[in-house]
């Protein structure tokens, strides 16, 4: 694995990590916005280990999708993109999921 993506993929490990802290403290707003980053910053190790041009992102359908196109399967469904996506826009701007 290259560099750059070990070092996605160390960050992707410290966002699971607080988390985890914060679910334990029921601290929901950052845990999920943790887990969110998790997810996107793993997905973008994924995407420089198989030598995709990154792109600047935040939509986990996206990065998903990019992946797959290159035969790169993951886990993700697409209810899961739909709610990683809406975790990052309401976490970050204070904005409720309807």
């Amino acid at each position: 694995m290259r560099d750059e993506a070990k070092l996605w993929l160390q960050y992707a490990r410290e966002n699971l990590q607080v988390a985890e802290i914060t679910f334990r403290a029921r601290l929901l707003n950052p845990c999920l916005q943790n887990a969110q980053q998790a997810v996107e910053k793993a997905l973008k190790a994924l995407w420089i280990s198989k030598t995709i041009s990154l792109k600047r992102t935040h939509s986990i359908r996206e990065l998903n999708h990019g992946l797959v196109l290159v035969g790169q399967e993951t886990s993700l469904t697409e209810e899961d993109c739909d709610l990683f996506d809406s975790i990052y826009v309401s976490s970050k701007y204070g904005i409720r999921a309807a």
